[in-house]
């Protein structure tokens, strides 16, 4: 999912995003049907990510069962202030996307599992946000960081170059049955991730 924001007239944001799902995340089943369905699961995708955020156009790019490319238009009010009246923008994770196809009983909060991690492939996640500030000050950023293990990686990469600033989160999990024993990776790069 890749979003870009700048700033609208009323404190909030407005922005473009291009959706790419494929093979186990292809969203194909909730995107190919009624304009009305595919802009309800695209905006629910959206608003997963950035909490308020509207599609307000939506147009496909490609779509086949295998591949899926949505581009869309989307704004964004302004976020509540806090008590020193800064607007915090905090992505989380897309509906429908790779966390939604780890089983039911991975709970982040166990700290040890006697049963395997059925993982159905190697699924790869990335979240890529860019924001046009303007005038706007950014007061603070997420600091980069890295994981690798035997279960996957995550990477939170921050740049910042020509009046941009992109904020880049990647997830991989590694597909098969992850033993018991493992747990501990996965839940170490599914605590990175939140």
């Amino acid at each position: 999912l890749e979003i870009a924001l700048t700033p609208d007239d009323d404190d909030g944001w407005r922005g473009t995003g291009t959706l790419l799902t494929d093979g186990l995340l292809s969203a194909h089943d909730r995107l190919a049907g009624l304009d009305a369905d595919a802009r309800g699961h695209l905006g629910a995708v959206v608003a997963s990510v950035l909490a308020g955020a509207e599609v307000v156009n939506a147009n496909p790019a490609t779509l086949r069962p295998e591949s899926v490319v949505y581009g869309f238009d989307l704004t964004l009010p302004a976020p509540e202030a806090d008590d020193f009246d800064r607007r915090p923008l905090s992505p989380g994770d897309p509906r429908g996307g790779l966390l939604s196809l780890l089983p039911s009983d991975v709970h982040l909060h166990d700290e040890t599992r006697a049963t395997p991690v059925l993982s159905p492939g190697d699924l790869t996640q990335i979240i890529r946000l860019t924001i046009t500030p303007g005038d706007r000050e950014i007061v603070r950023l997420p600091e980069a960081r890295e994981l690798v293990n035997d279960a996957g990686s995550f990477s939170l990469r921050v740049s910042q170059e020509r009046g941009r600033v992109v904020v880049e989160r990647e997830l991989r999990i590694l597909g098969g049955e992850m033993a018991a024993g493992r747990w501990g990776a996965l839940r170490a790069l599914l605590l990175e991730n939140a």
